[in-house]
Formats: C-alpha cells, sequence, structure tokens
C-alpha cells in the first residue's frame, strides 16, 4: 500500500452519472467516502480513518469479483460486449495462464478495443452469467431490477449533509423511482443467505449506515425515498438470492450512529486534527460475537 495526495473538491453537490465524474474524484479527492463514514460510526479512530483515506489500496480479488457481479447484473449489456474470454492452448485445450505472454498480447489487444474490458477464464465467465440467472430467476429481485431505469444504475450523488457541512461522495447501485414510491436496492455478495449471517454482515461492514446514509442523501436531493432493499446473492455453494429491509428500530439507531459520524468527520476537517485512541477508558469493552440485526421480511 502507497500514500496517495488528495486533491480538493472538484464537483458540486448533486447526482451524477459514472461518466461524469472524473477518476481523481473517484480515487483522489479530499473528501470522505461512505466507507470513511462507516468506520468513524465503528469507532474507529479519526487517526486511523485518516490513514485509511490516504492510503492507496491494491484491488483485492474479492473487490474484483464484487464489479464483475454488479456489471453482469446491472450493466448486462457491458458485460457482455467487454467481457471476452481468454484464449485456449491448442495443445492442453486449456485457457492460457494469465502470467503468459500469449495473454498479455491478447489482453493488451482486447483493451485497445475495450478499455474498460477484461479476458475472463471459461469458468469465471460461466460462473457470473450463473449468477445474473440465479437473480433473474427471483421475481422480488427481479421487482427491483425491472423498475430501475438505466439511468438510475450505478450512479453518484456528492451530497452536502446541512447539518454538518460536510461533503460526502458515495456510488449507489440502483434506485427504483416507481417501486413503493421510491425504493434504493444495493446488491451485496454473501458466504450464504441464512439469517444469521445476514445480520453478521450488516453488522460487521456497516450496511445499516449505508441504508440511512443513502436515504438522506437522496431525500436532500428531492428524490423519494420510502424504502431500502439488500439483495443479498450466496455464492456458495448453490448461489441463492433474497431480498431483505432492516427494521426501523435499526434504521432510526443507524440514523443517530451516521449523524454523531458526520459530525465528528466535519470537527477533524475544521480543526485539522485527526486524534488516535484515548486511554482514557482502559477497560475492554466485549462486544458479542453475534449481534442480531432485526430484519424485517416482506
Amino acid at each position: 500500500m502507497t500514500q496517495r495526495k488528495l486533491i480538493e473538491p472538484n464537483l458540486a453537490p448533486g447526482i451524477y452519472r459514472e461518466d461524469e465524474v472524473p477518476e481523481s474524484a473517484k480515487t483522489a479527492w479530499d473528501c470522505p467516502r461512505l466507507e470513511d463514514i462507516k468506520l468513524v460510526a465503528q469507532g474507529y479512530s479519526m487517526e486511523h480513518v485518516r490513514n485509511n483515506m490516504l492510503t492507496k489500496k491494491k484491488q483485492t480479488d474479492a473487490m474484483w469479483e464484487g464489479q464483475m457481479i454488479h456489471m453482469v447484473i446491472l450493466e448486462p449489456e457491458k458485460f457482455d460486449c467487454i467481457m471476452g474470454e481468454l484464449p485456449i492452448n491448442q495443445k492442453t485445450m486449456k485457457p492460457y495462464g494469465r502470467d503468459t505472454k500469449t495473454v498479455e498480447e491478447a489482453v493488451e489487444a482486447w483493451r485497445s478495443q475495450f478499455p474498460e474490458g477484461d479476458l475472463l477464464s471459461p469458468e469465471d465467465k460461466s460462473k457470473f452469467l450463473k449468477y445474473r440467472e440465479v437473480f433473474h430467476g427471483n421475481p422480488e429481485a427481479m421487482e427491483l431490477l425491472e423498475a430501475s431505469p438505466k439511468e438510475w444504475r450505478e450512479f453518484w450523488v456528492i451530497w452536502e449533509e446541512p447539518n454538518t457541512g460536510l461533503t460526502v461522495r458515495i456510488r449507489l447501485d440502483a434506485y427504483a423511482p416507481d417501486f413503493r414510491h421510491g425504493s434504493i436496492w444495493d446488491i451485496k455478495s454473501i458466504a450464504d443467505a441464512h439469517p444469521d449471517a445476514i445480520a453478521k454482515a450488516v453488522d460487521e461492514k456497516g450496511y445499516d449506515i449505508q441504508d440511512v446514509t443513502y436515504e438522506a442523501a437522496l431525500e436532500d436531493m428531492g428524490i423519494p425515498v420510502s424504502n431500502f432493499f439488500f439483495v443479498f446473492l450466496s455464492k456458495d455453494p448453490t448461489p441463492e438470492v433474497v431480498r431483505r429491509r432492516l427494521s426501523e428500530q435499526d434504521r432510526e439507531s443507524a440514523r443517530s450512529d451516521m449523524m454523531w459520524a458526520m459530525s465528528k468527520m466535519a470537527d477533524c476537517y475544521r480543526t485539522g486534527e485527526w486524534p488516535g485512541y484515548t486511554s482514557d477508558n482502559d477497560i475492554i469493552q466485549m462486544r458479542k460475537f453475534r449481534k442480531r440485526v432485526r430484519l424485517a421480511y416482506d
């Protein structure tokens, strides 16, 4: 990991398509992301949060797979167009390894035609297409997908929170304007769809903070929001899709956590100080391994 130089804000508050947001604003803008707000809400020190903002991270396999899942479902035409297959070794009749010169040349040629594209192994491409098939086979998931026009998929919101004045940049999966009077929804991949596994993921990954942040940002833009749905895609051993919501009680608690986190973040920007952990309270606070989040099932 290396340090990255952050730049001054360069986008006014508003809603932007993916191609309207310059790469510098996505990766190097000195403006907190949802990820940073989550970390504050989860109790990390402001020094830790700031270091995380300044650290340039390499893309992990999990991040890459998440991007592919989102593209194959939310942008199917794009996936089908720019994601090709690795060349086959005619001797072994298997795809060449990624570290071979043949593949390097093939990828270079492919990206000269499709700059955002890549070459996948037949197994990977088949796997992602299977995820799409499973998603399409779930009526509740398809209700959301079909109610979300292309302009309301994979879009950015630059939000200036009115109480703190803090500007936050967030990227939403999708919004269905006519589904139940306006619904945000987000795809999450998960090991399995058991209710306890979902509750644990919501707790540990701060999905509740994501829920209320997205809601507040869109509503401040004058966009009506009546629901936030998580569409969980379990990958192994057999892909499965479930649509879930958080209870209003948990969402209200998350709103309080979000505002507390944004207030702390705004104070750090105002003072230029990002304090670390203190020893004011040296008692270890044991957290339960599994915090049950009350999920409201449709």
